[in-house]
């Protein structure tokens, strides 16, 4: 007997669940063995259709992203050729592009590929072409390290270039005057000094450039310079790919020529510089150049003590200062010191160059005179209580008696007597009255002899006070601007 059985029986339900949980198990299996798909990579932007000027400047900010269907991306690699590959874990960077010298424009080829979390890299990497071009780089003359308005001789400021091609970029810069000759000027050099060819000859001609502190001018010799006269100055710089930036322009001031070989420098008040002026007038009759270093808060005074200072005192064969105690504030640097210590390594310079001087000035009590040494004749004051005494009927006298007794016309506090330096000598002393328990030398005058001839001469009293007998204070600077510097 045949036995059919129903569809609908338990063993036959049974058997139709077990073989298609086998298939669906088989399945399964077999899924798992499909490859992994590589991720997919996208540039943010599609195309940049620029050409011409309206190209990008060599400065460019680019992002991009990946995609994975079947995992994550964990890293990307960028090339410009598609052989080399640089791998980066970001999505976006500014890239700075350099042109090819002699070129103002390029296409800068850039590619980036995804990596997903198995290490497999996208087979298709997006691609952008990146139009560039060169810009133009931009010439600056510093207006704040520029003199006022008038300067003596000396032109000194700084000035600078930049380019968002990059600095190195720029190879080449140049200086005018006024309407004078493009001359190429060292680059590197960001101070720069101008002085008249010739110092004592007014009108136009050629000038001379000195670079940082140097004590030569270079080869250059711009021309177009008015001594004596009003100047302009221009400077512009060219890329390596010949572009010139646009030139810049300085104020115009006034350069004031020499016309003496001696410099008179006024450090104190009006009325007080206008009695030496006024001394030094009626004895040396070649005349002399003035500057003012006190008026108006001090706007005379450089804006670099080096090198401007350095070269003016080095244009003169002679340097007269009259200063005091006071003290001042530079302008550039902030630093606070008499005028005296500004001058001092300029002096010092000057001294070694052959200059002569001839300085009048007086100090604080118990002052830190170190920054004077070398430059000056003085060593050190006293640093004892109380105070040196100078009387009106009290003198001061020269080791030499063929120089002049002088007396004060009023007593005198405070007196600044000095010990000399190793390498001066005593030239004028005082007769003093201790007050209050002080000591000290009585050198008031000192001098200093190279090859038997007088270089320096210095006094650390105002001699403008000894005037009780204005006829020998008139002798003193007589033999002292006429005979011993001369």
């Amino acid at each position: 007997m045949y036995y059919k059985p129903q569809l609908n029986s338990p063993t036959i339900k049974t058997l139709l669940f077990w073989m298609a949980g086998t298939v669906l198990l088989w399945s399964c299996k077999k899924s798992d063995l499909l490859p992994n798909l590589p991720p997919d990579t996208h540039i943010s932007i599609d195309t940049i259709a620029l050409s011409g000027p309206n190209r990008l400047s060599t400065e460019v900010k680019l992002s991009w992203f990946g995609t994975d269907e079947d995992g994550f991306v964990t890293g990307f690699e960028i090339s410009f050729d598609k052989a080399k590959w640089f791998y980066t874990t970001k999505q976006d960077s500014t890239f700075k592009f350099s042109i090819d010298p002699n070129s103002d424009s390029s296409d800068i080829q850039f590619y980036v590929r995804a990596i997903d979390n198995k290490g497999l890299v996208d087979i298709e990497p997006d691609y952008l072409r990146i139009p560039i071009r060169n810009t133009p780089p931009v010439a600056l003359i510093d207006d704040k390290s520029f003199p006022e308005d008038t300067t003596l001789l000396v032109t000194t400021f700084r000035w600078g270039f930049n380019d968002i091609d990059g600095a190195s970029t720029v190879k080449k810069a140049f200086l005018k005057i006024n309407g004078g000759n493009w001359v190429e000027i060292d680059r590197s050099r960001i101070l720069i000094s101008i002085l008249p060819e010739n110092p004592q000859v007014a009108g136009v001609g050629n000038a001379l450039i000195y670079y940082d502190n140097q004590t030569k001018p270079a080869a250059e010799k711009p021309s177009g310079f008015v001594n004596n006269g009003l100047n302009t100055f221009y400077i512009k710089v060219v890329d390596q790919s010949g572009a010139e930036s646009v030139a810049d322009t300085s104020k115009t001031i006034f350069v004031k020529r020499k016309s003496s070989d001696l410099l008179v420098l006024g450090g104190q008040p009006t009325q007080v510089n206008a009695k030496y002026q006024s001394l030094i007038q009626s004895v040396y009759s070649q005349g002399f150049d003035y500057l003012d270093f006190t008026i108006t808060s001090g706007k005379n005074q450089p804006k670099f003590w080096s090198p401007t200072f350095n070269l003016i005192i080095n244009s003169y064969t002679k340097v007269f200062v009259n200063t005091d105690q006071s003290s001042f504030t530079h302008p550039t640097t902030g630093i606070t010191l008499t005028l005296l210590e500004f001058m001092a390594p300029s002096f010092q310079q000057f001294n070694n160059a052959g200059g002569k001087s001839f300085i009048t000035t007086s100090f604080q009590n118990k002052a830190d005179i170190s920054g004077l040494r070398g430059a000056f004749t003085i060593d050190s004051v006293s640093k004892s209580n109380g105070q040196a005494v100078i009387s009106s009927d009290s003198v001061i006298y020269s080791t030499d008696a063929s120089y002049p007794v002088l007396s004060p016309s009023n007593l005198l506090l405070g007196a600044d007597p000095h010990q000399f330096a190793p390498d001066a000598e005593s030239f004028y002393k005082a007769r003093l009255t201790s007050f209050s328990g002080w000591s000290g030398p009585n050198t008031v005058g000192s001098r200093r002899i190279s090859g038997g001839k007088v270089k320096q001469v210095f006094f650390s009293v105002e001699l403008h006070l000894f005037d009780k007998d204005p006829a020998s204070l008139k002798k003193l600077f007589d033999t002292i601007l006429n005979k011993d510097l001369n």
